[in-house]
């Protein structure tokens, strides 16, 4: 049994079914932002219809004064392996702390995924719309205090701007999932 912390589209329940005690969390050290290149067919079929920049998805790094929100879940090992062979073969589990939202005092260990695809981090990629509906509709499912959270601990490719500003600003984006 492994915990897993989904930091975009994992966290909603749409995307993945296996989900075991579910909890929304804060990962600490870990800076999420679009840096990364779409690479699964489902996301690439959506990158380009406003523009070639936008084919950004979600992506991890550590990075100490940072927290991310996110959703702990329990998966068997099997799963867990299912999980990264068949859908997030381009990312690599790194351990991490986090603390679950209704208890800040309780440091627990988690897994993370990290891209391991350096040629696919970008600096000047902007959001693949429909990705950010399911990251944002996954965020908003756990509670307005957690998708608040989300957009403050969410940065565009360049790590300065984060989703909430980004939105205020946009716009091309609108959507009604949220």
């Amino acid at each position: 049994m492994a915990t897993i912390l989904g930091y975009g589209s994992l966290m909603d329940k749409s995307q993945f079914e296996a989900w075991k005690n579910p909890v929304p969390v804060t990962v600490h050290n870990v800076k999420r932002s679009f840096a990364k290149d779409a690479s699964r067919g489902a996301w690439m079929n959506h990158s380009s219809y406003v523009s070639p920049i936008y084919t950004g998805v979600l992506s991890a790094e550590l990075k100490s004064g940072y927290d991310t929100s996110a959703v702990a879940y329990d998966m068997e090992d099997a799963e867990v392996e299912k999980l990264m062979n068949d859908r997030e073969f381009d990312y690599e589990l790194v351990e991490v702390d986090f603390t679950p939202l209704s208890d800040e005092s309780k440091i627990q260990k988690g897994l993370i995924m990290i891209p391991n695809v350096p040629d696919k981090m970008k600096d000047n990629t902007l959001p693949i719309y429909k990705y950010m509906d399911v990251c944002l509709s996954g965020a908003a499912s756990w509670g307005e205090d957690f998708l608040n959270l989300f957009l403050d601990t969410t940065y565009l490719a360049n790590g300065k701007i984060t989703l909430r500003d980004y939105l205020a600003v946009d716009s091309t984006y609108h959507t009604s999932s949220y």
